[in-house]
């Protein structure tokens, strides 16, 4: 408190302070500079950029490198008033490739102003490319920022979509910065792997809803940009697969000790994308939650229209957490279909990745066929086995290969399976029986 006074005080002297500032910068940076020990409270850093807000030569200020760099760094923040500070911050360097664009960026940042600001932002006008680089830059950041904060219930997808709709027009370099800013803090310092991909723990000090915050924009940014970002997939896939294998690896020994009730049962109901605010109580549920939302992004990036090869990574996918999940297949997809079914659901999809069904582990069609008959399963989850069923059959007849490696091996089961399924709907005439009972004929007639 005492602290904050002393700063409002200077505040109003700010040239005084600033020809001080050999002795005020050193202490701020110890504060909140990038080799701070700790993380200085909001409302002390507001304080501090307040006051050198006001500062008229930054560029005579001791570690001024050190301290623009922050400022731009706060640009991202969440919090939009601290953003608004740090973007004042950076205008006293008064470049005139963002003095230009002042009132753009500070209207980017009205809380009532801002969805007009984003309609009217036009990347494409921006024809020099020393004036776009650090405009585009600032504005990312600004937007980034945006995109995270946590104000107003459910409204958090819809800002977002806008956000990325019109991030649409910066060039396919200028968004590696969006993915750079979001793998920083779940990243961190991990190095690019080499040789075979492995995946590595997630730093301690990330916490689950962190990384449920970054599952869900991570949906947003495929929907939106995916195809823009490939060259950037190599490491957004290492990161996801680090979130899915962490999350496993802690369930599974949780549940050795005893720790989890029920982690075979039924898979908890899909969380909507807009939900990470609330996903649940205790540190099972939210680990469940980072798996189940990480292989739905796992499964986006099989949709995306773009081929890619995911070979590199499939191996240590299925060590780390599709195979420990297959013995309880068909116990986790009664309900509904479960991410991990859906995950499935994709590969047949295209021809390139049908072979993921049988190159990794042989009982993922096996399992996938045991869902058919799983006690009291429902319509939902027999119609998504035989989406994957039809898929199949029409590979086969185009792609000998996928009809000998992947179809043949495992159709006796299925038969087998179809055989129980259609002994258990006799004497059942409702509609939906009936749809699945056409569909059923029509696969056992093809095969």
């Amino acid at each position: 408190m005492f602290e904050t006074q002393l700063l409002s005080t200077l505040e109003e002297c700010s040239s005084l302070a600033e020809k001080h500032n050999r002795d005020l910068v050193p202490h701020f940076l110890s504060l909140a500079g990038p080799d701070a020990s700790s993380k200085i409270p909001r409302q002390r850093l507001s304080a501090w950029l307040k006051l050198f807000s006001k500062f008229t030569n930054p560029n005579a200020l001791r570690s001024t490198d050190v301290l623009r760099t922050l400022y731009t760094t706060l640009l991202a923040h969440p919090d939009r008033a601290l953003q608004r500070l740090a973007l004042s911050c950076v205008l006293t360097y008064k470049s005139p490739r963002l003095v230009s664009h002042e009132d753009t960026l500070r209207t980017l940042l009205d809380d009532t102003k801002w969805r007009d600001a984003l309609t009217l932002l036009d990347f494409a006008a921006l024809d020099a490319p020393s004036e776009r680089a650090e405009f585009v830059d600032a504005v990312i950041r600004l937007l980034f920022g945006m995109m995270l904060e946590r104000r107003g219930r459910n409204r958090g997808a819809d800002r977002r979509a806008a956000v990325l709709s019109t991030l649409a027009g910066c060039t396919d370099a200028e968004l590696s910065l969006l993915v750079d800013l979001m793998l920083q803090p779940i990243r961190g310092e991990r190095m690019a792997s080499e040789g075979a991909f492995k995946i590595v723990p997630v730093l301690e000090e990330v916490s689950e809803k962190q990384q449920v915050g970054f599952l869900t924009l991570l949906g947003d940014v495929l929907k939106h940009l995916g195809s823009r970002l490939v060259s950037r997939w190599p490491v957004l896939l290492e990161t996801l697969l680090d979130l899915i294998g962490g999350a496993q690896s802690t369930l599974d020994a949780q549940k050795a000790k005893g720790d989890v009730v029920d982690e075979d049962a039924e898979e908890d109901p899909v969380v909507e994308e807009d939900e990470e605010e609330e996903h649940g109580s205790g540190p099972s549920r939210a680990l469940r939650t980072v798996r189940q939302l990480g292989l739905k992004r796992f499964a986006d990036f099989f949709r995306s229209p773009i081929a890619y090869d995911f070979g590199p990574y499939m191996p240590e996918a299925f060590r780390a957490f599709i195979s420990p999940r297959l013995p309880s297949l068909d116990q986790e997809n009664t309900q509904a279909p479960s991410a991990l079914l859906d995950l499935f659901h994709t590969w047949p999809q295209r021809a390139e990745y049908a072979q993921y069904l049988v190159e990794s582990d042989s009982r993922v069609l096996p399992k996938v066929y045991d869902c058919l008959v799983a006690t009291n399963v429902k319509p939902a989850v027999i119609s998504r086995v035989f989406d994957i069923v039809e898929q199949l059959q029409a590979l086969s007849l185009a792609d000998e290969a996928i009809l000998e490696s992947v179809f043949k091996p495992h159709v006796s089961h299925l038969l087998t399976n179809l055989s129980t399924l259609v002994a258990r709907s006799k004497g059942n005439v409702s509609a939906v029986v009936d749809v699945l009972g056409r569909r059923q004929i029509t696969i056992l007639s093809e095969l």
